[in-house]
């Protein structure tokens, strides 16, 4: 009986080892450049946080070490016009003429396993197109262009990415490429003492059954 209770508690340190689950996680800070300014401001607004540099009404400005509208958690399922044209801050961040590259930090190191990106696509009005392709830490995926111009989501799954740090750059296909939100998935480990204390209440239960037996 002994070593049938070490046998599942070491099952239970075993499944401790190497059982995980997919999660969704927040980058610790983003650097990229600011938006642009087009018939209203498509700039990253609400950007900043402590030890963050560069000016969010600042077309272009180089921003780093902090958060803002690409990971608020608000997503926009309006096109880009009506989104933007009320007074104040809208929720997409637009770029002209440039394939905006994002580095997204995080701490402590995950492995991320899915990235999804909510992009405006407007078939060319007012030359708002989704892009033609998205570059995640050095590998390019060809963007699916849902039918109708509304905004959408679009996921790249199956991924293992280890970096702290790591680039998203969007590709144009027309003048302006608009975003709202980035999101991501990572694998992190379960608790060992989960697994732990259910190894070891199975041993008792097992044990006690033993000996009301014998």
């Amino acid at each position: 009986m002994r070593s049938l209770v070490l046998s599942i508690v070491g099952l239970g340190f075993a499944l401790a080892a190497s059982t995980a689950m997919a999660t969704p996680i927040k980058p610790t800070a983003y650097d990229m450049p600011n938006g642009n300014t087009g018939a209203f401001n498509y700039w990253d607004e609400s950007y900043g946080g402590t030890g963050a540099t560069g000016n969010p009404l600042v077309d272009g400005s180089p921003l780093a070490g902090g958060l803002g509208d690409l990971t608020d958690g608000f997503i926009s399922n309006q096109r880009w016009s009506p989104a933007e044209s009320p007074v104040g801050p809208g929720p997409y961040v637009g770029w002209v003429n440039v394939n905006p590259i994002i580095t997204f930090h995080f701490a402590p190191t995950p492995t991320i396993t899915s990235i999804t990106l909510h992009l405006a696509d407007d078939d060319g009005s007012g030359g708002v197109d989704n892009p033609s392709a998205v570059i995640i830490d050095g590998t390019n995926y060809n963007v699916l262009e849902p039918a109708g111009a509304d905004p959408f989501a679009f996921t790249v799954g199956g991924l293992a990415i280890t970096n702290s740090s790591f680039d998203i750059q969007l590709i144009r296909q027309n003048a302006w490429t608009f975003m709202s939100e980035v999101e991501f998935d990572a694998t992190v480990p379960l608790p060992a003492p989960v697994f732990m204390l259910g190894g070891a209440l199975a041993a008792m239960g097992i044990a006690g059954r033993a000996r009301r037996r014998g």
